[in-house]
């Protein structure tokens, strides 16, 4: 049996962004909103079944125990779930994905809560977690370990930053956003990086396909290199767009909080090193700036408090409205390039472990 598209299929997503909006209306009356909208978000991750691009390539490795390619950690996981039940190994890593990053909220957000429902919306966090399991658990250490080395707290820092190794050694090019913490960088550095992305791109793309790559993991590198995937425009627009909003409100911004100036400046990074990458291709787009796009979600409460003329229940109104568009329009486009091209969705068709089925054109 093959899978067709039905609108009926957007049920699971929409009843998830639901239960996440009733849970955080109720944030203020109702104490442990915040781990109820984590324990949502770990469920719905850890019972899905088949659903995202790399979710039958991890369970065939399961059920064969095949490990040679991957890091430390992920190959204890695939070991144990092949020892056990191949829903220990989506269980682990949905925990992993949710939980740091659920720490490191709690410890930097000025609302958690928020900062979760914004993870939850935007594209490339938390739905491509079910696409790229291992980059969103490095993606989610690393997020944990700046919180604290912030802190000062760097043997938990560097044991954090060790295990997102053993999940993606890619997450080394999100060093620099434990550097950049060391130093303050103005909003004129900022602009430039941010203007130089645009001027470099077309150079840098250049550059990076002379480049050989001999290592194991970067040779994987030239698949993404030489598929030179289309797509993604729209994106990257609405990236960009992120990027100059928080530009703009430099000022409003960093005043509130003094580590908002940082946070700032990891985001206008993320967003540069989407600019750069995007000539190359879309996939190494989106794997090489979430980990510094992520402090996004730490920067979108403290709009609540940079406008005092505006009321917040208008504010709060249209940042949820803004990225609620932004999901909607990712799967508005997920779904027209399926029908067009009768390929695989990321995030269609949602199923559980409770009703599997094996689509003939998924499965691989």
């Amino acid at each position: 049996m093959n899978y067709e598209y039905s609108p009926l299929d957007l049920l699971p997503y929409i009843i998830l962004f639901v239960v996440l909006l009733l849970l955080y209306s109720k944030k203020d009356s109702k104490h442990g909103t915040y781990y109820q909208i984590a324990i949502v978000l770990f469920v719905f991750s850890a019972i899905r079944y088949s659903t995202g691009w790399d979710y039958y390539g991890y369970l065939n490795d399961i059920v064969y125990n095949d490990t040679e390619r991957y890091e430390f950690l992920v190959k204890e996981l695939i070991t144990l779930a092949h020892k056990t039940d191949y829903k220990v190994f989506f269980a682990i890593t949905s925990f992993l994905v949710i939980f740091p990053l659920s720490v490191g909220c709690k410890k930097m957000s000025r609302d958690p809560e928020l900062s979760l429902i914004v993870y939850a919306l935007v594209p490339q966090f938390y739905i491509y977690s079910f696409c790229v399991i291992r980059n969103a658990v490095a993606w989610s250490l690393v997020f944990c370990a700046y919180a604290f080395f912030r802190e000062k707290r760097y043997v938990y820092a560097i044991l954090l930053f060790i295990a997102s190794l053993g999940f993606h050694v890619s997450v080394l090019s999100s060093l620099p956003v434990f550097i950049l913490s060391l130093f303050k960088i103005g909003k004129r550095v900022n602009y430039i990086i941010f203007i130089l992305s645009f001027l470099l791109s077309s150079l840098f793309g250049e550059f990076f396909e002379t480049i050989h790559f001999e290592d194991t993991y970067f040779s994987r590198m030239v698949f993404y290199v030489d598929g030179k995937s289309s797509g993604g425009g729209m994106m990257k627009w609405v990236i960009n767009f992120i990027g100059l909003f928080f530009l703009f409100n430099w000022d409003r911004i960093s005043t509130k909080r003094q580590e908002n100036a940082k946070f700032l400046t990891i985001v206008v990074v993320g967003v540069s090193l989407w600019n750069l990458f995007y000539g190359i291709n879309n996939t190494l787009a989106i794997r090489f700036s979430v980990n510094y796009m992520l402090f996004l979600i730490l920067l979108v409460p403290e709009l609540l408090y940079c406008y005092e003329r505006i009321s917040r229940k208008i504010i709060l109104t249209m940042i949820i409205s803004f990225f609620f568009m932004f999901s909607a329009s990712s799967f508005y486009i997920n779904i027209v390039g399926n029908l067009e091209n009768n390929g695989k969705m990321s995030q269609l068709p949602y199923l559980t472990i409770f009703n599997p089925i094996d689509y003939n054109n998924l499965v691989y």
